[in-house]
């Protein structure tokens, strides 16, 4: 028996595991100029997304590998925007392949990442009202199915505030700009982003746009509609509302006969509840459970005056005419503050049935908030200490990837308990999970490893009860079990290599 070959077989397993193979996939429409780099920059996401929350050397494992990494982030072909576009890529592709109908939600946010601790790091920005708290802003667009299982991304923009400008700014100039010259215009190159992937995906596949309150601007309502007839009717959004617009003339002669106030929030507030649900939620309270809310909603077709800053200054007049939801909660529970949101959408709302759809996708939202949590407190991304701008902002998109892939892994478990962890763990770490946890309680021996089962007992790994009264485990459980697992499974490996070359 060749000893040495048999010990080498067992290092190149470890290297050739499905993080390894859904790096590559990831990054398979990258082309750093050489194969080697290619290869490097996939080991390096994956040892980055099995080990989340540690140091680079901590990840790479080894001095050589960390040289490596290093070494490989000096290149100056390895672009943020590269990286993100591959992975979107291979995250649409991924949608095409297994998801022929129904809808995709593509959800967008703004978070900021806070390197004033780093004052080496170059390109960093003001980050809030003082100018002594500086870092970058990062922008995304999350992929959602409709039931809330989480794709992949479509898009982050990560940027620095440009100081010199806000600070020339005067009075007044920023109602006179258009919006692709603000900062704003984030959410409207997310809509475009929209509108691309609506070209890709089959036709019997929409895609909704959702954003909270900052992205309510006139000019994102008319661009939805202009990409909604493009599209032929599969690109709509699904926005919250921030401003009391103001009705259009024609909307109050056609309603004439009832008491229809000027402005929008007045008369919402005039109307009767049509509905009362429950809704769920995740508490304030702690990350692992959900509050189911009870709320009032209403809904109707409603047209909206152009803003006056947008008459005067930027000659539209094309008044906005949209679904409008408004979602209140009566009495809040304890500890808690009162839901009241008023979705705007240009899907067609008709019946108590698609009001309740919409509010239930809105719900979803917070879906890129635990992503941004994922990314700060597991990945850690604050923590990286990089000097050049390029390569900390390559090494923040390699973070979310692992972020987004941990997300994933969560609302997989969750939404379809018949998936198999086959696709998302080794043999190798299942064999560890069934060492340690299966018994004949279990009912697993001999059966093919549940990503639900899996989910469960990795979190168990963090001190999740598990209990059946046990709310499911979060994102936090699971990136703290997973680094478990993998001391476990290096143990593993090291007592088979004893066995094999002693």
């Amino acid at each position: 028996m060749d000893i040495e070959a048999d010990c080498q077989s067992l290092v190149q397993g470890m290297e050739g595991d499905q993080l390894v193979q859904w790096a590559q996939a990831q990054l398979a429409q990258m082309d750093l100029g050489d194969s080697r780099r290619d290869e490097r920059l996939g080991q390096l996401l994956a040892a980055m997304a099995r080990r989340p929350g540690k140091t680079l050397p901590e990840q790479c494992g080894s001095p050589a590998s960390l040289k490596a990494a290093y070494r490989l982030l000096q290149c100056q072909e390895v672009q943020p925007e590269l990286i993100l576009s591959s992975s979107a890529a291979a995250t649409v592709e991924q949608i095409r392949a297994r998801h022929r109908q129904g809808v995709l939600l593509c959800i967008q946010d703004t978070t900021s990442l806070d390197y004033t601790s780093h004052p080496a790091m170059e390109g960093r920005g003001p980050i809030s009202n003082s100018t002594s708290v500086r870092g970058f802003f990062a922008h995304s667009s999350l992929l959602v199915g409709g039931q809330g299982v989480v794709h992949g991304l479509l898009e982050c923009e990560v940027y620095a505030r440009d100081e010199a400008a806000q600070k020339a700014r005067k009075p007044g100039e920023r109602n006179r700009q258009q919006a692709q010259a603000k900062e704003s215009a984030r959410w409207l190159r997310s809509l475009e982003q929209s509108a691309r992937l609506c070209e890709q995906l089959p036709e019997a596949q929409s895609v909704i746009n959702i954003a909270d309150r900052e992205a309510d601007m006139y000019e994102l309502f008319i661009q939805a509609r202009q990409h909604h007839q493009a599209s032929d009717g599969r690109l709509h959004v699904l926005i919250r509302a921030q401003h009391d617009r103001q009705l259009h003339p024609k909307q109050k002669q056609e309603q004439e006969q009832q008491q229809v106030q000027a402005r929008l929030w007045e008369h919402l507030a005039t109307q009767p509840a049509q509905a009362r649900w429950s809704i769920h939620l995740p508490s304030a309270k702690g990350i692992h459970g959900q509050q189911a809310r009870q709320v009032e909603v209403l809904w109707q077709r409603v047209r909206l005056e152009a803003p006056a800053h947008q008459r005067k200054y930027h000659g539209a007049h094309e008044p906005l005419e949209l679904s409008v939801i408004m979602v209140r909660e009566p009495v809040a529970p304890e500890g808690e503050q009162a839901l009241e949101w008023v979705l705007l959408s240009s899907l067609e709302v008709d019946c108590e049935q698609q009001a309740q759809e919409l509010v239930r996708w809105y719900a979803l939202r917070w879906q890129i908030e635990v992503m941004h949590r994922i990314w700060k407190s597991g990945c850690r991304v604050e923590q990286r200490r990089f000097r050049e701008a390029r390569a900390a902002q390559a090494m923040i998109v390699l973070d979310l990837l692992s972020a987004v892939l941990l997300l994933g892994l969560v609302t997989q478990s969750r939404h379809d308990p018949e998936a198999l962890a086959g696709p998302w763990l080794s043999d190798r770490q299942q064999e560890v999970l069934r060492a340690r946890f299966e018994s004949e309680k279990t009912g697993t021996a001999g059966k093919p490893l549940k990503l639900a089962q899996a989910v469960r007992w990795i979190s168990q790994l963090a001190g999740h009860r598990g209990a059946p009264s046990s709310p499911p485990p979060g994102p936090e459980m699971l990136w703290r079990g997973l680094a478990r697992l993998q001391d476990m499974e290096a143990g593993w490996l090291l007592s088979q290599m004893n066995q094999k070359c002693g």
